[in-house]
């Protein structure tokens, strides 16, 4: 779980790439994931990770995380990433999107097109 101190607050709608993926996840995910289909299109981002990485948060870190989708793939920057989305309390929470290699860059979403399981 990400400190609150690394996070940069936001009030906004996902971006198109943002939904693209979500929705791919959740189509792709485990089987509760689609018991969370109807939260997508309220979604907004509340914050996002400070470090460079494109992982944003929907809701306060509040619970234990149940994994709705868990893949790997790569991004236009060719940096191998891990996506995994969460849910909190029949919420969904984050989408964490993290460097396999522990990367310091900068990197984007992966291309859904190279998205596969561990």
């Amino acid at each position: 779980m990400k400190n609150h101190s690394d996070l940069i607050s936001e009030n906004r709608p996902l971006t198109s790439d943002e939904r693209s993926l979500l929705t791919w996840l959740m189509s792709h995910g485990a089987p509760e994931a689609q018991n969370y289909a109807a939260q997508v299109e309220e979604l907004r981002v509340i914050s996002r990770c400070s470090c460079g990485c494109p992982t944003i948060d929907f809701s306060p870190p509040n619970g234990p995380s149940e994994i709705l989708a868990d893949f790997y793939g790569v991004t236009s920057e060719n940096v191998e990433v891990g996506v995994i989305l969460h849910a909190r309390n029949g919420k969904i929470s984050e989408m964490e999107v993290y460097s396999v290699a522990q990367q310091d860059q900068s990197f984007g979403l992966p291309k859904i097109e190279t998205l596969k399981t561990f």
